[in-house]
């Protein structure tokens, strides 16, 4: 009896292949955007921003080995003030905050204690005011300040929208 060897040498088993192929890569190229393109989305938040956090994020973490970012998300758009939360395990749990629109105007310069320091991360939680951005979109810097030439270590990088100040008339 004669062995039967499949071969891509007729039209209809080419087209299956590529096919086949085609559907993978679709598959995987949809996959890929969903993970990576997540946080490309605005997330509007209103008064009360802890608690407006998209479910999804709610329990996410980002940053490094020292700071970890829960909120803001990145590319979240805020209003003043914003509430800056997350853990650190940092140099005297003395964790820096510094806002900045995109033509690098420092709007707000601050700091916050982490809840502990030294041998865990621990939580810190501030709301903070800035000034009048001149721009509609900027960053949150969130890192610890060098205790031996000042500079900025461990830096987490939180990109941001500035929603538009809306004035209140009561006429």
């Amino acid at each position: 009896m004669p062995k039967q060897i499949i071969t891509l040498n007729t039209i209809p088993n080419m087209i299956f292949f590529v096919i086949l192929i085609v559907g993978i890569g679709a598959v995987f190229g949809m996959l890929t955007y969903e993970v990576f393109e997540t946080n490309k989305k605005i997330v509007f938040v209103n008064e009360i921003q802890k608690d407006n956090v998209n479910v999804l994020d709610k329990d996410k973490y980002f940053g490094n080995d020292f700071i970890q970012i829960k909120f803001p998300q990145k590319n979240t758009a805020i209003k003043s003030p914003v509430l800056i939360s997350g853990e650190a395990n940092v140099f005297e749990a003395n964790v820096r905050i510094k806002i900045k629109d995109e033509n690098g105007n420092v709007l707000a310069n601050s700091f916050i204690t982490a809840g502990g320091w030294m041998d865990a991360k621990y939580p810190f939680e501030k709301e903070i005011d800035y000034t009048f951005p001149t721009s509609p979109n900027g960053i949150i810097e969130v890192f610890e300040e060098d205790t031996k030439n000042g500079n900025e270590i461990h830096k987490v990088t939180i990109p941001i929208a500035f929603l538009p100040i809306v004035s209140e008339n009561h006429n």
